[in-house]
């Protein structure tokens, strides 16, 4: 089983850029999906807050990596 942790940053690309939120959400979910990841946790989630047009970071990440709505939480 492979375990990982991962800062989102609310979002955020590293170095800034004028990316979008989503399309740096997308970038990240393709790394995970690359890297075979079996459980992660991830830190700095934006939970339906202004700054993130009031999305649910986790719920996006995880369709993005096909994820169904029973297996991932926001704490």
């Amino acid at each position: 089983m492979r375990v990982a942790t991962w800062n989102l940053l609310h979002g955020q690309s590293i170095p800034p850029t004028s990316a979008s939120e989503e399309g740096n959400l997308a970038a990240i979910a393709e790394f995970i999906s690359a890297s075979a990841i079996d459980l992660i946790g991830v830190q700095e989630v934006d939970g339906e807050q202004e700054r993130s047009d009031m999305h649910s970071q986790v719920a996006v990440l995880a369709k993005q990596l096909g994820v169904s709505s029973g297996n991932y939480a926001f704490a």
